[in-house]
């Protein structure tokens, strides 16, 4: 390795071939990826699945007798499955103009569940920074899957261009207590089992998929997840939450003072005086009786619980403006904002969503990079497999549409507005009035050329009549009076 790498670097080296030769080098990559990576992934899958690991690890308050509440909550749940949505939250629609490599695409999308792997892959990027898809070949065609960023890394080489030229996968077999290594490059894949500080090489498979068949989707330029900034504000309101929790509970438990010379009975300890107390505390009252003076008048006595003062409107108010931070600094709206109630709720979004867009559209140009790659390996193989022709990834239409609650009437009426026209199928399909809208017009255009008269009538029967009886039928004989007098 040509330098030090930090948790969030990638690994970089000068060729695959020296890799092959040397593999002792992607054993010290995957023990490098344990001590520096892995840790930070932990860390950040911690905080997705609600355990804060600041509040959780730390030991706040080791006094007996008081209230230690650790409080998490899922903002980082809440960034990933908004970045998540709003990027594959609808289908990515793919449009190549060849029709054969437009139906591979289709069949291959389709047999891989295509859509749904799109959302698992970005809710990686969106929470570590980045993802992998591993690609393999069966009996029935292509396949790809989300790969486990805790035990994969990739490597490129030491270009400006930084191409991909190997990837790394590592295992336990917990029945036989071996550790193995995957490592993938252009040719195949070099299976090595972990003896010692040695890898020793136990098979090897080629492939024809011409290029590194795990891909990688970064989820930005700094490969940080979109919460990761945040964390030191997360952090501060699970602490104040925690805090406002403790308060509650410990002042359930508040100091009884009791004020004057009381007298609980002659006789008893100092630790029987206490059992005393408590037995009226639990029966919720108290019996007590004032000793008398030396002129022979009662004493005064009172009781009175002694609790902490809470500052209610400044406590929220601090716990308010965390809150617009975390969403302020990892550009996410926070949907339960009063200012996004009611029916212009998309049209308040909008306005709101400036620094999301940036976001977004370097989201979107990885995103589509990364498809590209996909379908560029998919079609390669397929070519050796002889199933397809010549694939030019560049040539790939890529639609991505993020899902962005709107307003459908505001947008229909600015579209008549503009004097625009679109056909039948485009209405059923941005309208959702059906689920297919391809097979509903086949069906519309089968209904019309079956019952052409029927459908004739229904459209201008009523303007060519204006009411009359439109029914065709054998004319009516004329009556023979009038014939006659003809």
């Amino acid at each position: 390795m040509a330098e030090e790498n930090t948790a969030r670097d990638v690994y970089r080296y000068t060729s695959a071939e020296e890799l092959r030769a040397n593999p002792e080098v992607i054993l010290s990559m995957v023990t490098d990826f344990k001590l520096n990576k892995l840790p930070r992934l932990q860390n950040l899958k911690r905080y997705l699945e609600n355990d804060n690991p600041s509040v959780t690890d730390t030991n706040r308050r080791n006094e007996d007798g008081v209230s230690d509440v650790r409080a998490s909550h899922a903002f980082a749940s809440y960034i990933v499955t908004f970045m998540q949505g709003y990027m594959t939250g609808n289908p990515i629609h793919l449009d190549y103009d060849d029709e054969a490599v437009q139906e591979i695409l289709d069949t291959v999308n389709k047999m891989n569940n295509a859509d749904y792997q799109n959302s698992l892959l970005e809710r990686d990027a969106s929470t570590y920074g980045w993802a992998y898809e591993i690609h393999y070949r069966k009996e029935d065609g292509s396949h790809f899957k989300r790969a486990d960023v805790m035990n994969t890394f990739a490597i490129y080489n030491m270009t400006i261009e930084r191409e991909r030229i190997g990837a790394v996968r590592f295992y336990d077999n917990p029945f036989t207590e071996s550790e193995y290594v995957e490592f993938y490059d252009d040719r195949g894949k070099l299976t090595y089992i972990v003896e010692g500080t040695d890898l020793v090489l136990e098979s090897e498979e080629p492939h024809t998929y011409g290029s590194v068949p795990i891909n990688e989707l970064e989820n930005n330029d700094e490969r940080m997840g979109d919460f990761e900034r945040v964390t030191p504000q997360m952090d501060l309101y699970d602490f104040a939450q925690s805090d406002t929790a403790n308060y509650m509970q410990d002042f359930n438990d508040a100091i009884l003072a009791l004020f004057g010379d009381i007298d609980l009975g002659h006789g008893l300890t100092e630790d029987e005086k206490i059992e005393v107390l408590r037995e009226m505390r639990r029966a919720r009252m108290l019996l007590l009786t004032p000793p008398k003076t030396l002129d022979g008048r009662e004493g005064s006595i009172h009781a009175e619980y002694l609790t902490k003062q809470y500052d209610v409107a400044g406590t929220e108010a601090y716990k308010k403006r965390i809150v617009n931070d975390i969403h302020k600094l990892s550009f996410t709206p926070d949907l339960t904002d009063e200012k996004f109630a009611g029916a212009q709720s998309g049209k308040a979004l909008e306005h709101k969503l400036f620094g999301l867009e940036v976001i977004e559209s370097n989201k979107e140009n990885a995103l589509k990079a990364f498809l590209q790659e996909r379908y560029r390996l998919i079609m390669n193989i397929g070519q050796v497999a002889s199933e397809n022709g010549e694939f030019d990834p560049n040539l790939l239409d890529i639609n991505i549409v993020n899902k962005v609650p709107n307003s459908l009437s505001d947008a229909i009426e600015n579209f008549n507005l503009l004097g625009g026209e679109m056909t039948n199928e485009t209405k059923l399909r941005i309208t959702k009035v059906v689920d297919n809208p391809i097979l509903e017009q086949e069906r519309l255009d089968e209904e019309i050329e079956n019952e052409p008269r029927l459908f004739d009538q229904q459209l201008f029967g009523g303007l060519m009549n204006d009411g009359a009886d439109t029914s065709v039928g054998e004319p009516e004989e004329p009556e023979r009076g009038i014939l006659e007098e003809a």
